[in-house]
């Protein structure tokens, strides 16, 4: 596991904990182990505050020190790794906020999936939205993050689950009506479904159990850009 050591005399802003379900970060609770070539392969990421550990036991990312601010990041590769967990339905409405760079775009199988549910394409998703260079963030309150290859970016958005719009194979759609279920199939990183999956890295994600407006939301965003110096909060 890497860890960073702060420099300079203040302490390091904590991140926010009212609402604060899912904490993952690159420097705590990564479990892994290196293979033949030296990669360090992850087969497990966990929660730091609730029980949705994510794993893989076959197609697995790997763990990259000193990606952003001195801190690793993991990475999946575009073709096929992914981290998942099984702890169930993740209950609408949540605010979402990771540190990620997408390595390249790849519209192949209907998109690359950045972050988003294991199962069902109506569910929470941060998707490229077709071939060009942006996030789309798949809810109400859509949002495109013009993204550059290899920058580092802070991605938020609150998923509340009543869209009508949803994003099938990189196209947005109202067709399929509105959803008003629970997020179902639980939480996956770099993969929709079982045949897309997005080349990108994440060196944070953290999830609330309500939307963060005013100033919760500027505490969370200062929290970033306390972390992350190199990143252009605003």
């Amino acid at each position: 596991m890497f860890l960073m050591s702060v420099p300079g005399g203040s302490p390091p802003l904590p991140i926010p904990t009212t609402a604060l379900t899912n904490h993952f970060r690159s420097d705590l609770g990564v479990t892994y182990s290196e293979s033949g070539l030296g990669l360090l392969i992850v087969s497990a990421w966990a929660d730091q505050v609730g029980s949705r550990d994510l794993s893989e036991s076959t197609n697995k990312p790997s763990l990259v020190a000193s990606q952003i601010d001195g801190y690793a990041s993991i990475r999946f590769d575009g073709t096929n790794d992914r981290l998942q967990d099984s702890s169930g339905d993740m209950a609408q409405g949540f605010h979402l906020f990771t540190i990620l760079n997408q390595i390249s775009w790849n519209d192949a199988a209907g998109g690359s999936m950045i972050i988003g549910e294991t199962t069902d394409v109506n569910n929470p998703a941060l998707k490229q939205a077709g071939s060009t260079p942006n996030i789309k963030i798949n809810t109400t309150g859509t949002e495109n993050t013009a993204a550059t290859i290899g920058d580092w970016h802070l991605v938020g958005a609150y998923f509340n689950g009543s869209s009508s719009y949803i994003a099938v194979d990189g196209t947005e759609t109202g067709a399929a009506g509105n959803i008003t279920a629970d997020f179902s199939g639980g939480l996956s990183l770099a993969c929709r479904g079982a045949t897309a999956f997005a080349n990108v890295e994440f060196a944070e994600v953290a999830i609330y159990s309500s939307e963060r407006t005013g100033t919760a939301l500027a505490d969370i965003e200062a929290y970033f850009a306390d972390r992350y110096p190199s990143i252009d909060i605003s």
